[in-house]
């Protein structure tokens, strides 16, 4: 039986078919380690993180809101990359009383267990703050946090990706129609017919491949990136 040759590291388990054996075994090792031929520190640590970042000595700050991705990837071994973007289309959905974000487009169904709204606006700039956020997600692949931005989860960078552009073109999509007529959601039999019938990994697969080799062709990835 052919085996799939692990990662050779941490940035090429990023785009890797299979890299959770590669990463059970990073999190099974120190909590902080030196990568030699990256010449890079590999935090596996959710509180690792959370005590480097909270350090004045590191003059390389991270994101305001990373305690969002943190507190997220401690209450769920199942996230491996997370999106958090603000795209004001989609936001709108928090603003209105009596409207809530529904599944109107075919693969839309990746979120058939809900779409939870984060109800406090406020930047996620403390473990505290991202621990309330993480518990709003609860099992979910995506929340809207009220007049704020939304938040995307998946199983790797690839799927986080094309999870991030669908979620926005159902937004949009729900948001166009409305301004025709009434908005008609996919039923529970379609949304039954599309899972039924949908390949992730091969999905995931064809738009990564198609959207990297946009980036190749406006340059905004280098041609050399084994990606």
């Amino acid at each position: 039986m052919n085996s799939m040759a692990p990662p050779p590291d941490a940035i090429a388990a990023v785009t890797h078919g299979n890299p959770y054996p590669w990463y059970a075994g990073l999190r099974s090792g120190p909590a902080l380690v030196f990568d030699p031929r990256l010449k890079l520190w590999i935090a596996s640590r959710a509180e690792v993180l959370n005590e480097i970042f909270a350090n004045d000595a590191l003059r390389v700050r991270p994101p305001a809101e990373v305690y969002l991705h943190c507190e997220i990837l401690r209450a769920r071994p199942d996230v491996h990359s997370i999106a958090h973007f603000h795209h004001e289309l989609t936001t709108v959905f928090t603003l209105v009383e009596g409207l809530s974000l529904k599944l109107i487009k075919n693969h839309a169904v990746r979120w058939v267990s809900g779409i939870p709204v984060h109800a406090d606006p406020s930047h996620v700039s403390d473990p505290e703050l991202g621990r309330a956020l993480a518990k709003t997600l609860g099992p979910h692949h995506a929340l809207l946090i009220r007049a704020h931005g939304q938040v995307i989860t998946a199983e790797s960078v690839p799927g986080v990706l094309i999870d991030s552009v669908h979620f926005v073109e159902n937004a949009e999509v729900m948001y166009q129609a409305a301004a025709l007529g009434k908005v008609m959601p996919l039923t529970d039999h379609e949304i039954e017919g599309m899972l039924h019938d949908f390949t992730r990994d091969r999905h995931i697969a064809k738009l990564w491949k198609y959207y990297i080799g946009i980036g190749r062709d406006k340059g905004l990835l280098p041609k050399a990136w084994k990606l």
